[in-house]
Formats: structure tokens, sequence, C-alpha cells
């Protein structure tokens, strides 16, 4: 049995295109920030991290799952990687 169409308004056309042209520009930042060679991290307001691409998982060591939704550690004193310190120590 197929469902009667349902007649469209010219508000409903309206924001299904708004809505494919938003979907359409998030592709294509994912696909900006995922093929650059410059390691992308970015946060809200609130130190909350929300971008975090593939540069940045091979320079860091985590993915991007791993770290998107999460407080940047840098905002975490109790958080800190023992290789970065040793990194940075003169011996």
């Amino acid at each position: 049995m197929t469902r009667p169409r349902v007649p469209t308004t010219e508000s409903t056309r309206l924001e299904l295109r708004r809505r494919r042209a938003l979907l359409k520009t998030g592709a294509l930042q994912r696909a900006i920030f995922n093929s650059a060679n410059l390691s992308s991290i970015a946060t809200d307001a609130k130190g909350v991290i929300q971008i975090f691409n593939v540069a940045a998982e091979r320079m860091l060591g985590y993915t991007a799952a791993a770290m998107v939704d999460t407080i940047t550690p840098l905002l975490r004193p109790w958080c800190s990687r023992p290789h970065a310190a040793s990194r940075t120590s003169t011996s």
C-alpha cells in the first residue's frame, strides 16, 4: 500500500533546501579539516573539544572519537602526558 502524497508548501521546499545546504556545508568543512596537513583542534568557550582532525590524531596519538566532546587537557591540571614532559625536560 502506498502512502498518499502530502502536498508541499513553498516554505517546506525552502526548509528542505536550507537543510540540504547546511548538510553540504558541514560535509565540506569536515573534508577540509580532515584533508589538511596541519593539526586542527577547536574548542568551544568552555574548553570542550569540538574539532579534532586526522592530522591532530597523528600528531598527538589520540583518536577524534576519544577527544571530541571532552574538555581540553590544557584545562585539566591533573592530566599530564609523561612523554610530553620528557620532551621538554633538559637532561
